[in-house]
């Protein structure tokens, strides 16, 4: 029995599985990831083609709310829009410096409500179950000695 107890062959089994299930969270965590990057680089061509819209025609006219329906249809994107700059009316001076803005919020869901418990559940009774058998090994190891 003593010799069960204290027998080391199953020690890389399990620090296989917890290798595995580090790299299996971080992987799910990544693909949580992704989408934000996809929505920056929408948002960043967004801006670079009305800004150049603006550049071009010199207002922001109905070209400019063309060009800006045409890109939200594109990127399904409903982006805050500020524009500072020195403009007369709609129109802006040639050279004339200007900033355009565009803010978009964008939710990051890297565990569903349910799912996340479940897996808490098991994921306790799994640590206690370990923790019970480590107490048993300590305290077994202590007797038989």
């Amino acid at each position: 029995m003593k010799t069960l107890l204290t027998d080391r062959r199953g020690d890389g089994y399990l620090s296989t599985l917890i290798k595995l299930s580090v790299i299996l969270s971080l992987t799910a965590c990544f693909i949580a990831v992704i989408p934000i990057f996809s929505v920056k680089q929408s948002v960043d061509y967004m801006a670079q083609s009305l800004t150049r819209t603006i550049e071009l025609t010199g207002e922001r006219g109905p070209v400019y709310e063309q060009e800006l329906e045409r890109l939200k249809a594109q990127t399904r994107l409903d982006p805050a829009i500020t524009i500072t700059g020195i403009f007369t009316g709609t129109r802006i001076q040639l050279r004339e410096p200007f900033t355009l803005t565009l803010t978009v919020t964008q939710r990051i869901k890297l565990v569903r409500r349910r799912t996340a418990k479940i897996e808490h559940v098991i994921f306790s009774r799994r640590v206690a179950a370990l923790i019970h058998f480590l107490f048993i090994h300590v305290v077994a190891s202590l007797l038989w000695e």
